[in-house]
Order: structure tokens, then C-alpha cells, then sequence
């Protein structure tokens, strides 16, 4: 009887649908003496996600402290190249040349020969391509016509354009250092029977000749 008298006068619907899906032939508004009515109250879903999001930050965070609590009480080892061991190895110390022995080079004489090397480098470029300029001039204006048994010969000096250099150091105040390049000389032949096909070419490396010269370095430009 106190079931009936606290029940509300217009149950909700999910409860008159269940109460009468399970007793079709009693009418909704009566309950049987001693049931309770349960009365659920619907939570909003945007309050929901907002628990639910809380409790997930929550719990995220006691994990992350679970974690670094059990890392830090973990031994740490350090990583080690491939190939070396974890005891320390004594390596020979390098010797300390001396003042006076020979070839010595303090740190300025060090820095002064990087430096004549660089631009040595940067002039021997340059200079190939004056040579590769004087090759068209030689062509052009130095050409040697010779007539021989086999026809007219055409020839003219020409240059390969690979080059090997070396800069050397010297006692002098005035040249500290010298420069040598080394390249080769060509020489461009065409044979044709006439005067004006030897001329035209085409032309062939016909022999080569290997050239040094020798470059002052004074005043920090390099002198021929």
C-alpha cells in the first residue's frame, strides 16, 4: 500500500511500456501490493562527457606517476659506441713536437699554409681557364700550315684542362711559399689534301707534353 500511495500519478513511459510488456492484462495505473517503482533520472550528454573526459585526465595522470616512479628507481646504463668496452682504456698521448724540430709549424705558420693553399687552388682555376682562352687564339692566329708528302698538315697548341698542384713552404721572409702546377700541353693536327680542308679539320690530339710551372707567393698574391 505505500508503494502505491508514493508512486507518482503519471509514471514515466519506459516504465508503463515495460509494466506492460510483462503483465498486458493488468491495467498500468495499479501495482501489485509491495512492488517499489525505481524512478531513473536521465543525465544530460554533454554532463556525461564531461565526467567521463575528467576521470580519464585523472587516471592518465596517476599512470604517468606510476611510470616515472618505477623508472627512476631502475638502474640507468649508458649507451656505448659499437666496439668499445665499458672500462675506460688508457690511450697513448700524442707527443708535443718540439720548437726545433724540423718541420715544426707553430699555429699561425698552420693557418698561413691552409690559406696559400686555398688561393692557390682558386688561381690554378683561373689560370686553366686563360689557357683554354689562348687555346681559340691559337687556333685562329697561330695556326702552321706545312706541306708534306701526305698532304697539307694543320696544326695548333692546345691545353687538357686536368691540372695537379702542390704548395710547398720556404725559409723566405718575402716568399713564405711557391705553388706548382702541372698540366698538359696538346698538340691539334688535321691533314687534308688541300690547304683549305687541312684548315677546316676536323681536328685530332696528335701528341701531348706534360708542363710545370712555378708560382711565387709574395705579399699574399701569387706571382708567375
Amino acid at each position: 500500500v505505500d508503494a502505491v500511495h508514493d508512486a507518482p500519478a503519471d509514471p514515466p513511459l519506459s516504465l508503463v511500456t515495460r509494466h506492460t510488456a510483462r503483465n498486458p492484462g493488468r491495467a498500468p495505473g495499479r501495482q501489485r501490493p509491495g512492488a517499489r517503482l525505481f524512478h531513473t533520472r536521465s543525465v544530460p550528454a554533454r554532463t556525461f562527457r564531461r565526467h567521463f573526459l575528467r576521470g580519464a585526465l585523472v587516471l592518465g595522470t596517476v599512470l604517468s606517476l606510476c611510470l616515472a616512479l618505477a623508472d627512476t628507481g631502475r638502474p640507468q646504463h649508458r649507451r656505448l659506441p659499437a666496439g668499445s668496452s665499458a672500462d675506460p682504456v688508457d690511450e697513448p698521448a700524442t707527443p708535443v713536437p718540439r720548437p726545433d724540430a724540423p718541420g715544426y709549424e707553430t699555429a699561425d705558420e698552420r693557418a698561413a699554409g691552409v690559406q696559400a693553399r686555398l688561393s692557390f687552388e682558386m688561381f690554378t682555376r683561373l689560370w686553366m681557364k686563360k689557357l683554354m682562352a689562348a687555346e681559340r687564339f691559337q687556333k685562329n692566329e697561330r695556326l702552321t700550315v706545312t706541306e708534306t708528302a701526305d698532304g697539307v698538315v694543320a696544326e695548333y697548341a692546345g691545353y687538357l684542362p686536368d691540372r695537379d698542384t702542390t704548395v710547398r713552404a720556404t725559409t723566405s721572409a718575402v716568399t713564405p711559399f711557391i705553388g706548382i702546377l702541372r698540366y698538359y700541353r696538346t698538340t691539334m693536327r688535321s691533314v687534308g689534301k688541300t690547304k683549305r680542308q687541312a684548315v677546316r679539320g676536323p681536328f685530332e690530339q696528335a701528341d701531348k707534353n706534360r708542363v710545370s710551372e712555378i708560382f711565387r707567393y709574395t705579399k699574399g698574391e701569387w706571382v708567375y
